[in-house]
């Protein structure tokens, strides 16, 4: 028995070459892999089926002791090196903790995979993608992206551990880079931008004047844009860009310190986080410290310029909030939340998905991991994450603008003609799993096109969209390609692919079929359509008494097939059986008492916590 490991399209060419498919196991790594290999009728695995989803979710669990241990080890070793560190409250890995997490994830699971494949195969020879450099980074998430082969480099050095012998599968070459040309229309199109900035500034300078305080956001849409509005009268804001980037909002012109930051002290970097092994496991230790060393030679030096240039400017505008639809979700959006809790500021969290009856350990750490407000969309969420939250974050119901508006403007159906399919998306090595996405890629694709197939029969007679996101139509340089549009085209071409904002469009739908209870599940219930939705997936469970309140208001199925069945039931009947007018799911966690005052609370809740700043003062 031989393993072949399939990440691309391209691995199967060369994987034929080597092996016989009848002495062959076929392991799918990615969407884009289990896409080709069905298209060839090649029999395969998907990469998480050595794992029950207790077992997943238990190694997550686990996970997060394991990174909380190291990345305090991690700041005392940098602390060590100048006091200033400690004395500035400079934690650049504490602030990453939520990405951490994730490559943590990514590692120890992948390599458990592989390990529990071999045990039981046995194989004589294994097949896999050319292992990606660890110390090559491309950015300060740390993701493995599209072309560095996470399962390249876990399989390399296992089979030399174990002694089998590895075929290396040819390299695939990422995508050229956009030519010379368009990069020069770019430079252009800002140099044009910033001088209509500039106009604008001399324009508001008056009214700047009037307004008492300044807030910086770390987002402008969302319910986040409703809110500024609501606080123009009171209030300036700006822009939390990145952490050397703070805009105007008034006129987007970058804001300058008074003074040079306080530079880095003169340590050398490298090789200072060497010997601090994360999980006793030598070849995970080997990744994630490669990983580790190019992150502080990159982003540490960058962070403390970013904390000198955020302190420099609160310091001339006495920033009064923070507020951000994410806490610390990446160290970048990690240094003003510590910085404006450490100042006694408000930090203040904005809901912008689905908490509360969607359990993520990741959420304890960064939405709930500080000590200022979160702003929900119904008691819900209190109720699940007050006893498991790191921080001392209050948990506020406010409710939610946006989805306010969507249920006002609703209209219960009772016939179906036009129908809306909301995938889950595609993630590659930046999944949060286990913990988070349901499923990996590979199996993704599998479920979803199960599901989908139990469209086909009602494609001339139902007027049938399937709903991407507006990003997933082109090809991510992080996760790759979406394999479900070319399997639409090929398999259900009469069906339309959307791209808009489900915001922009859902009024146009009669009934939504959901396989992941994602941000679109609140939003779908508040437009007065039919909805269905998946909730089988063990790994991302909706407790029983939120699940028994859902029933109330859709139609839920707790497994594949009778997913698909409650599929062929509502369209062989053509109309809507839900009591689509019940609210009570919503008010619990999307608009909280239903009474059209959410944007209200919110800015109330954002007066009294600056008001008791002053107050403090």
């Amino acid at each position: 028995m031989n393993i072949a490991i399939i990440e691309y399209k391209e691995n199967i060419v060369e994987a034929l070459k080597y092996f016989q498919p009848e002495n062959t196991l076929f392991l799918s790594v990615s969407g884009e892999a289990s896409y080709c290999l069905s298209k060839r009728n090649i029999d395969f695995i998907t990469d998480e089926e050595r794992l029950n989803p207790e077992e997943f979710k238990a190694i997550g669990d686990e996970n997060c002791k394991i990174l909380e241990n190291w990345i305090q080890r991690l700041e005392e070793r940098l602390q060590s090196k100048n006091s200033l560190f400690k004395k500035k409250h400079f934690f650049p890995f504490k602030w990453h903790f939520y990405r951490l997490k994730i490559l943590l994830d990514a590692v120890r699971i992948r390599k458990i995979l592989i390990e529990r494949l071999i045990e039981k195969e046995k194989p004589l020879s294994i097949g896999a993608p050319p292992g990606a450099v660890p110390q090559r980074i491309h950015d300060h998430n740390l993701f493995f992206h599209k072309y560095d082969s996470l399962y390249g480099i876990l399989t390399q050095k296992i089979a030399a551990e174990k002694g089998i012998e590895i075929k290396v599968w040819a390299k695939v070459e990422p995508a050229t880079k956009k030519p010379p040309v368009v990069e020069g229309i770019k430079a252009s199109l800002r140099t044009l931008r910033k001088a209509l900035r500039v106009v604008l500034e001399s324009n508001d300078l008056l009214k700047h004047k009037r307004i008492r305080g300044n807030i910086l956001l770390g987002n402008l849409c969302y319910d986040i844009a409703p809110l500024r509005q609501k606080l123009l009268d009171k209030f300036n804001f700006y822009y939390y860009k990145d952490p050397l980037c703070i805009r105007s909002l008034s006129s987007l012109l970058k804001l300058k310190p008074k003074t040079s930051g306080c530079e880095f002290p003169e340590i050398d970097i490298k090789g200072i986080f060497k010997g601090l092994p994360a999980t006793g496991d030598s070849i995970v230790d080997e990744i994630l410290g490669d990983r580790i060393e190019s992150y502080a030679e990159s982003f540490i030096p960058v962070l403390w310029k970013g904390l000198n240039y955020l302190e420099s400017l609160d310091d001339r505008k006495d920033f009064k909030a923070y507020i951000h639809h994410v806490g610390a979700s990446d160290a970048f959006y990690g240094l003003p939340v510590y910085y404006f809790e450490r100042k006694k500021k408000p930090v203040v969290i904005v809901q912008h998905g689905t908490y509360g009856f969607v359990l993520n350990q990741n959420n304890n750490f960064c939405e709930f991991g500080h000590n200022g407000y979160f702003l929900a969309w119904g008691e819900g969420v209190k109720e699940v994450y007050d006893e498991r939250k790191k921080g001392s974050c209050k948990i506020i119901s406010t409710g939610s603008p946006l989805i306010e508006e969507i249920k006002k403007k609703s209209k219960p159906r009772r016939t179906i003609s036009k129908i809306c399919y909301i995938p889950g998306t595609y993630r590659g090595y930046t999944a949060y799993y286990p913990n988070g996405q349901p499923c990996l890629d590979s199996k993704i694709f599998i479920v979803e096109t199960n599901f989908l197939s139990a469209l086909r029969p009602y494609v001339g007679r139902y007027d049938i969209i399937y709903k991407v996101a507006p990003w997933a139509v082109k090809e991510s340089g992080v996760f790759g390609r979406n394999p479900m549009l070319m399997w639409m085209r090929e398999n259900l071409p009469t069906v339309r692919i959307e791209s808009r904002p489900l915001t922009s469009v859902i009024h146009e739908f009669d009934f939504f079929i959901i396989d992941f209870p994602s941000t679109t599940l609140i939003q779908a219930l508040a437009s007065g359509a039919e909805v269905l939705v998946y909730a089988g997936n063990r790994c991302y469970t909706l407790e029983d008494n939120t699940l028994e309140m859902l029933r109330k208001r859709a139609v839920v199925a707790c497994n594949e097939d009778d997913f698909k069945d409650k599929i062929k039931l509502i369209l062989d009947k053509g109309i809507v059986t839900s009591n689509v007018k019940d609210a009570s799911f919503l008010e619990k966690y999307g608009i909280h008492l239903n009474n059209g005052e959410s944007l209200k609370r919110m800015a109330d809740e954002v007066n009294a916590s600056v008001s008791n700043l002053r107050m403090n003062a």
